[in-house]
């Protein structure tokens, strides 16, 4: 039992017993959780606490953690059956040890090490959110974020330089942090997702010079499909740390890795195009690694595949075992032959 001396502490405590008829009681009807009426964000929550019961849960044990996305540190809880290990993670918001909001979170980290089997997600439509007329600051936002959209609306299927984005990522910077603020959901998610994404690429864009650099050294290395082996591999592991890092992996922030007329898509929602002149080589620069990468480190790897199988992948063994950089250190070691 929680010792029960303010309103988050009834909170916690009425989630673990699933007891929703409480959490109305406690809960403020002036506030919306997860963007939704207290009543019917609560049915929600009645619905997967169904779920638990008929996992053969009678209490939810909750573990301590916070958001390392969306809203970093702010804390949360793992509430995990004590029968079929099944959980729901979620945040609260909570201020002078009232609860303010209460929201699902999909990357939660928890405080100490805890097993977990099915996860369960307090998800809704649009169209079932809380109405924000009554709301002037939300609703100012929701028309500032509209109005940041329009910028792409235009420039739909046209090729965009970095300058553009990095403008507009510049005079929106101020509106992004008000978007943290709210749960992303609804209205705000098309500016605050694309901010992000955008974000992401500025940061791999100022890798630009190293990429470009690399990308012709290794077409002074790779002539025509032949190289000389010891070049190669002094590339590879000279690029291994950039390779696997995000400006190596370029098209994992990409709808589509091909570029026509110009210009490769970028944000398939938005209509999002980069400028093949400046984006190219990023490109070329994954591809050219991945290849050789990984022909490489099949042929240089001291380990078996029954070896590698058997690893755990977070393991620092494995993190070893699939480095170039590592299998050729190995090899000088037990004076292997490197071509």
């Amino acid at each position: 039992m929680f010792p029960l001396s303010s309103q988050v502490d009834a909170v916690r405590e009425y989630l673990s017993r699933m007891d929703v008829e409480m959490l109305d009681l406690v809960l403020s009807d002036q506030n919306t959780y997860s963007d939704l009426n207290k009543s019917l964000f609560l049915e929600k929550l009645s619905d997967i606490f169904e779920a638990f019961k008929a996992a053969g849960d009678t209490r939810l044990e909750l573990y301590l953690g916070e958001c390392a996305n969306c809203h970093k540190h702010c804390r949360g809880y793992t509430l995990l059956g004590n029968t079929s290990a099944n959980y729901l993670d979620l945040l609260v918001a909570q201020e002078a040890g009232e609860v303010k909001d209460i929201f699902y979170c999909s990357d939660l980290i928890n405080y100490r090490e805890i097993d977990k089997n099915t996860g369960y997600t307090l998800s809704f439509d649009f169209e079932e959110t809380a109405e924000y007329a009554e709301d002037p600051d939300y609703a100012l936002l929701v028309h500032q974020c509209e109005q940041a959209m329009i910028y792409w609306d235009t420039r739909k299927e046209t090729s965009t330089r970095f300058e553009d984005i990095d403008f507009w990522l510049n005079i929106n910077a101020s509106l992004y942090d008000e978007c943290i603020g709210y749960f992303m959901h609804g209205r705000l998610d098309a500016f605050f997702d694309l901010y992000r994404k955008l974000s992401s690429l500025k940061a791999i864009y100022m890798e630009k010079d190293l990429i470009f650099k690399e990308v012709m050294l290794l077409r002074n290395v790779v002539r025509d499909g032949c190289y000389i082996e010891r070049e190669l591999l002094q590339w590879l592991v000279r690029n291994e740390d950039t390779g696997f890092s995000d400006a190596g992996s370029i098209s994992c922030f990409s709808d589509y890795a091909h570029f026509s007329e110009g210009k490769v898509l970028y944000d398939e929602d938005n209509q999002v195009y980069l400028s093949e002149n400046e984006f190219k080589p990023f490109f070329l620069y994954e591809t050219f690694f991945t290849r050789y990468y990984d022909e490489k480190l099949n042929e240089y790897t001291v380990y078996s595949e029954q070896e590698i199988e058997a690893m755990d992948q977070e393991s620092d063994a494995y993190r070893k075992a699939m480095s170039l950089r590592f299998n050729i250190a190995e090899r000088q070691k037990m004076g292997l032959r490197i071509n």
